[in-house]
């Protein structure tokens, strides 16, 4: 019934910059001002919030007065009520679970400890404190080490030493790298203390597009996997003294001791492995898988499991020819096409006391979309259930977190806050969204496709190919209401990129026509109407932000009316078109 879409650079120059307003003229050699002499209000709009019921939740700032920059991860400490973040560029800062701070503190920075003076040569990934961080001060942090050379030299996880004392900061000098893999674009980074105490580390394929280096399914290098190691025990070479490696093998590894595999996989087979975490109460691992084509895929991770990249993704296959590992391919529990998810971010399952109705739910979400998900999992048939959606958010959500008390915690990427999961006070309201093209309020007349007083009619300077169909397209601001620029020099208040900025309300139209009788203008038809709605979402708190709900009228037989598609997964409709060189009836 709707898509989200976020509005980008294209959209912006088609409806900016390539506009032609009908009224605009051009003399040869003279350039005449394209625009409109005088503009009409739009005060007939219909066009307020969505044909869908309303979701059972929303989205609140959980610290309202805290900002990130670029953060990609988020954890709780055990024994401390502090919360850790993990900003992109090799920062990593801690504040306490308190919503009305205000400042974060510097726990550490990898430019600093590297001798960096460039900025955004570090990435950090993931970060994990040990089980027993109140005792030893030990944090973990993954970072990608050089982000300047073409091919970045590698990806490393490393050890830091907390100094004593409030804020918390770590002793730069105190780097310890446990393990380092090569680095290639996929580098997961997740890094996860299991109720074993072991160190479980996700590394991402990085191997690029299509896995062309065929790293998911080689068990003699560390890429595409899942880790296991023992970072409490480093291992000693044989003459007992020296120091082999800064960590031990756990012994019931799957491929500890097997000939050219490497000890630490714990399980194989994943693309992009984006945020894992461990069922508190079970012990479960799960983790969110990337997808490349089509799927992205939840798994429940098990010991020694090949989940199949690159010969599958997810449950369907991609490139069967290539050589296998030597355990058969586990399914996801669950996937979703590209239609709903782009961008996976596996999350958590929820046993906080806020919303008692999500227990031993497992609730993830998507990157690109803002999904946000929930599924429950039945151990006896090893499948999914009760799996729907909880709430279609505006967040750029890069990771899942949770606080010492359970509570669910969603970290935006672009916007650098931290939001939280709430009851939708309006989530039993029936919405009263115009259901025909006619009671939009777009049109004077819909039968006759007259625009109503202040919809202006536009041209692109370069529009799409329909394959033989045309448009006719339309902007409506509400009011007298304008589009504004916000650029570096006009900031707005919630730091958001520069970029136009359209009007609360405002509706961008287009209408599809096909000639029945190609090259007969007389048999053109109105096939559909489709409209993009810029309103504030329900529960957002942003400002500036650019994204709009996306619906499509169908017009009827008789071209008096266009009422509302409501499958959301659109409809198939044939159309004969006949030459008009042809005898009749052929």
């Amino acid at each position: 019934m709707s898509q989200r879409i976020l509005l980008g650079t294209i959209t912006c120059l088609a409806v900016l910059v390539g506009v032609l307003p009908y009224l605009a003229a051009e003399s040869p050699g003279k350039r005449e001002p394209a625009g409109l002499d005088r503009r009409v209000p739009w005060t007939m709009s219909k066009v307020r919030g969505s044909p869908e019921p309303p979701s059972p939740y929303r989205t609140e700032l959980a610290f309202p007065k805290l900002k990130l920059d670029e953060p990609l991860h988020i954890t709780n400490a055990p024994g401390s009520e502090r919360l850790f973040v993990t900003e992109r560029y090799g920062r990593v800062f801690s504040f306490p679970n308190d919503p009305a701070v205000e400042k974060a503190d510097l726990l550490l920075d990898l430019n600093l400890s590297m001798g960096r003076t460039a900025p955004k040569t570090i990435a950090a990934y993931g970060f994990a404190l040990h089980p027993k961080f109140a005792q030893n001060g030990f944090v973990y942090v993954t970072y990608v080490i050089d982000l300047e050379k073409e091919l970045p030299a590698g990806t490393r996880v490393s050890r830091f030493h907390v100094l004593p004392g409030e804020p918390p900061r770590c002793d730069l000098k105190s780097e310890q790298i446990l393990i380092e893999w090569p680095s290639g674009g996929h580098n997961g980074g997740c890094l996860k203390f299991g109720p074993d105490g072991f160190l479980y580390i996700a590394t991402g394929d990085s191997s690029g597009i299509a896995d062309q280096y065929q790293t998911g399914q080689n068990l003699e290098i560390l890429a595409g996997k899942i880790l296991r190691i023992d970072v409490d025990r480093p291992t000693v070479a044989p003459d007992g003294v020296s120091p082999r490696r800064p960590y031990a093998i756990p012994r019931d590894n799957p491929f500890a001791g097997v000939k050219q595999t490497r000890p630490e996989i714990w399980a194989y087979g994943l693309r992009q492995p984006w945020k894992m975490s461990f069922d508190t109460m079970t012990g479960e691992l799960w983790t969110g898988n990337v997808g490349q084509d089509l799927w992205e895929q939840i798994y429940r991770i098990e010991k020694g499991g090949n989940y199949g990249w690159s010969v599958v993704e997810g449950s369907h296959s991609f490139r069967p020819e290539r050589p296998r590992g030597p355990s058969p391919i586990l399914m996801p529990i669950v996937e979703h096409d590209h239609a709903n998810f782009r961008s996976i971010t596996g999350g958590f399952v929820y046993h906080g006391q806020r919303l008692k109705e999500l227990a031993g739910a497992y609730i993830y979400g998507d990157y690109d979309t803002g999904r946000i998900w929930m599924f429950r999992y039945d151990r006896q048939k090893k499948a999914a259930f009760d799996l729907h959606e909880l709430f279609k958010s505006n967040i750029r959500l890069v990771c899942f977190g949770a606080d010492n008390s359970g509570e669910l915690l969603l970290l935006d990427h672009m916007t650098g806050r931290i939001s939280q999961l709430v009851r939708n006070p309006a989530a039993n309201t029936a919405g009263q969204f115009p259901r025909r093209l006619s009671d939009t309020g777009l049109f004077a007349s819909t039968k006759d496709h007259q625009p109503a007083p202040g919809v202006i009619p536009y041209m692109v300077i370069a529009p799409q190919w329909c394959d033989g169909a045309t448009k006719e397209r339309f902007l409506a601001l509400p009011g007298r209401s304008q589009i504004e620029f916000e650029g570096m020099l006009y900031p707005n208040a919630a730091g958001a990129p520069p970029g136009w900025k359209f009007p609360d309300g405002t509706v961008l139209a287009e209408t599809l026509f096909l000639e029945m009788e190609p090259g007969n203008a007389a048999s053109r038809r109105r096939l559909e109407t489709r409209i993009l709605h810029h309103e504030r979402l329900t529960g957002t708190e942003e400002v500036g932000d650019q994204y709009w709900q996306g619906y499509t009228y169908l017009w009827n037989d008789e071209q008096t009316d266009s009422v509302l598609l409501v499958d959301p997964q659109g409809r198939d409709r044939p159309f004969v078109l006949r030459d008009i060189n042809e005898p009749a009836g052929t």
